[in-house]
This record gives C-alpha cells, sequence and structure tokens, in this order.
C-alpha cells in the first residue's frame, strides 16, 4: 500500500520499531513494524521509504524509553514527501523521499 497525504495513518498508532535498516546504495530505508501491537491481533509489516533524501533518527529519549509509535504524519513538499514519525519516548524521526509504502 502507498502512502499518500490522504491515508489515513492512524493504524500505525502504539506499533512497535522494530529493526531500521538504510541501504546507502539503493537509497531506500525500512523500518520493520508490528501494527496493532497492544492487541492480541499482531502483524509483522515493513514501512519502506524509496529514494530517500535525507533521515533524522535519534534516541534521546526526552520522555524516557520507549519503542512504540505516538503518531505519524506525511506531508507533501515541492521535491518529495517528509514522513515523521513520533515515538513514545519523545523521539522523532523524519525521513525526506519520493515514496512511501507498507509491504505485508
Amino acid at each position: 500500500m502507498i502512502l499518500s497525504e490522504k491515508t489515513d495513518l492512524s493504524f500505525f498508532h502504539d506499533s512497535r520499531v522494530g529493526e531500521i535498516n538504510y541501504n546507502y546504495a539503493s537509497k531506500s530505508l525500512i523500518f520493520h513494524l508490528c501494527l496493532d501491537s497492544s492487541s492480541s491481533i499482531r502483524r509483522e509489516v515493513e514501512l519502506k521509504a524509496n529514494i530517500v533524501f535525507s533521515v533524522e533518527l535519534n534516541s534521546i529519549e526526552p520522555w524516557g524509553p520507549g519503542i512504540y509509535i505516538n503518531e505519524v504524519t506525511l506531508e507533501d513538499k515541492i521535491e518529495f514527501k517528509r514522513l515523521s514519525i513520533i515515538i513514545n519516548s519523545g523521539d522523532i524521526f523524519v525521513i525526506d523521499a519520493n515514496l512511501f509504502e507498507i509491504i505485508i
């Protein structure tokens, strides 16, 4: 599923963030996520960014330790899309790329 500004991104809430892989040669970034991690229905998916221009990841944890997604937003910029992920630790991940998709 390709993500757009019209996509309801609320399904990311409370998803667990796992491994994050960046392939510099192919300019792709993959977040391994467990959707619905607080319910009995768990689904492992990949959130993939294609043709990545910029990646900002931190692990400062201003609100304390955490690995669950609080909020995801997607903005259309002139030359790329910007995906922002706020983790329950207070960390914010910002990725600028041409395309974002969920791979099941």
